[in-house]
């Protein structure tokens, strides 16, 4: 009898610590979500080949895509903490969420993640690169055949690009085409501008010279029409503004892949209703 009983509360006892150790198994998978916590304008999930507008607290599954419009953003969670924020103009596409992470494919955009110990390793990729990271804090942009990685905290390890393997905190990558460089993230978008000499001019366009960033988008306008141009490799621009009668205010506004802006203006004036004179004759 005393066999039977105790054999009997030795299957109990194994029986509870099965159950328990099924129902913790139970509570980590269903812990390891990949959820839409906050978005902020035109933001769609692409789901079974249909495109739906976001909604706040869904959560994504593999192949789903989350498309940011002009403008907007969205803020996923998974983990313990960890966070990923979608830039505007931005594509992502889910490939896996488990145990060991959530794993991303960045078509074209950027984003911003932060990655907390005991969340499993946030995997990125782009084309055939890829960048990971299990407890670091970095920014991500992949505009055509260009990526840009800045790291703010720990490190995030590179692969398929040429020559560099990791980014620490205050790196930046840059990997354009089949080249690659790893320095200081910069402090500043623009370095240098050379605006016209003379505010007063009866030229119908100015020429704005610069030093930026390489590949940074600048836009002026305020003139007859907004001109666009994108710093060199050198990080020099050159941008011919047509501008009208009177005096004007020009707005140079520099930005980069990451969706960092900077801003500068300058007034200039045409003035054709000066004195004139025939020729021969002095001017008065």
């Amino acid at each position: 009898m005393k066999r039977a009983l105790v054999a009997f509360l030795i299957c109990a006892v194994v029986a509870a610590m099965v159950v328990a150790a099924l129902g913790g198994v139970g509570r980590d998978a269903e812990a390891v979500r990949l959820v839409l916590d906050s978005m902020a304008g035109e933001v769609a999930i692409e789901r079974d080949g249909a495109s739906t507008p976001a909604a706040e607290g869904l959560e994504l599954g593999v192949n789903d895509a989350i498309v940011t419009g002009a403008g907007a953003s969205a803020d996923l969670s998974f983990g313990r903490g960890s966070t990923v924020r979608l830039g505007a103009g931005t594509s992502a596409r889910v490939r896996t969420v488990s145990q060991d992470g959530v794993h991303l494919d960045l078509a074209n955009g950027s984003i911003e993640a932060v990655v907390k110990p005991g969340s499993g390793a946030l995997r990125v990729g782009a084309g055939e690169r890829e960048v990971v990271a299990d407890d670091a804090a970095f920014r991500m942009a992949v505009r055509e055949d260009r990526l840009t990685v800045d790291v703010s905290a720990g490190e995030a390890l590179i692969s398929g690009v040429a020559g560099e393997d990791r980014v620490q905190a205050g790196e930046r990558l840059r990997a354009s085409g089949g080249a690659a460089t790893v320095g200081t993230i910069p402090d500043s978008l623009l370095l240098s501008v050379e605006w016209p000499g003379s505010q007063r001019t009866r030229a119908d366009a100015v020429t704005v010279r610069g030093v930026a960033v390489a590949g940074t988008q600048v836009r002026i306008d305020g003139g007859i029409r907004a001109v666009e141009v994108e710093a060199g490799e050198d990080g020099s621009f050159t941008a011919v503004v047509p501008i009208d009668e009177g005096p004007q205010v020009l707005r140079l506004e520099a930005r980069d892949d990451l969706g960092d802006v900077q801003r500068e203006e300058h007034g200039v004036e045409r003035d054709t209703t000066g004195p004139s004179f025939q020729a021969g004759e002095r001017p008065r």
